[in-house]
Order: C-alpha cells, then structure tokens, then sequence
C-alpha cells in the first residue's frame, strides 16, 4: 500500500505535526462537520498520519480554518472507514481520491489496520518507559489512559484483520 498518495508539503499541516513525529501517511480525507442542528458540511483535507495521531484542516460552519493534531488516544471513536475526531467532525479516508462518492473501502480498511497497528506499537512503547507505580497522579493517569489504548486497539485490529481476510481485503 502506498502511504504518500499526496505530496507530504500539499499544505500547510506540516507546520502542527509534533517535533520528532514520523509521517506514516500523507492522503486526502473526506470529512463531514454536523453542528447537531441539523446541518452538515462536507470538506475534503489532506491529512498527515503518524504512530500518534494526525494531522488535519478543521473547517467550521463560518468557513474559518485551523490546523488540528488529534492524538489517537484522543479520538472519539476509530473504525476501519471513519474516524471521530472531535465533537462533530468525522473524517473518511479517500487516499487518492478526491471524490468521497468513490471511496475505496480495502484502501480504507488496509489504513485502519496499518496505521492502528503503528499507534499500538507507539503507546505500548510509551508505557513501558512510564513507572508502573507512581506518587504522580498524572503519570499514573497517563499510564491507565495509554494501557486501555493498546489493550482496546490491540483487539480491534486483530478483529479486523479477521473481518478484512474474510471479505477480501487482505491476503
């Protein structure tokens, strides 16, 4: 699978990656804004991917622009052709595409597993350099919140797998 279906520098998204992140992917994303009033906005981004999380344009209803690093962790919900970023935004992988009516669900569900499996590797390997037994509150916090990460992911992905090698999609 390619992972640079779009030139790295597309756009500006560059500049919020975190120092010392790797990009693992660099595609175009369908997303979908619902301001719970019943009105939806749809955009298509580039989007950049690292083991941590990515990196996207946020358009809100008044058309103002602002560049979001979602951390994996911090993600809503993550299935194999969607991701809840934040509070309303949801975002479709397109790779190349540019048209979000011609979504290519194996691409969709060979990022889910590819990128996912990146983000389990990463927190796992953040885990293991916090303390298991910790006096900071925060450290121990984090440590729940990442283990619960990997435990969880950990699941999901081979699931998918699973449901990917049945249906096609994966040798």
């Amino acid at each position: 699978m390619s992972k640079f279906l779009i030139p790295i520098d597309a756009s500006n998204v560059r500049k919020i990656i975190p120092v010392g992140q790797d990009i693992t992917h660099s595609i175009l994303m369908n997303i979908v804004f619902n301001n719970y009033r019943g009105t939806v906005y749809n955009y298509i981004t580039h989007v950049l991917v690292t083991s941590q999380g990515l990196a996207w344009t946020k358009i809100d209803w008044k058309k103002n622009e602002e560049l979001v690093f979602t951390p994996w962790n911090e993600a809503e919900l993550i299935k194999p052709a969607q991701i809840y970023l934040i509070r309303g935004f949801i975002a479709f992988p397109l790779g190349d595409k540019v048209d979000p009516k011609e979504i290519d669900i194996k691409y969709a569900w060979n990022f889910y597993i590819e990128t996912m499996s990146n983000a389990v590797t990463y927190y796992q390997d953040e885990v293991n350099k916090l303390p298991e037994k910790s006096e900071s509150k925060e450290i121990r916090t984090k440590r729940a919140k990442f283990s619960k990460f990997v435990r969880t992911f950990t699941k999901k992905v081979e699931s998918v797998k699973k449901k990917a090698k049945k249906k096609g999609y994966i040798e």
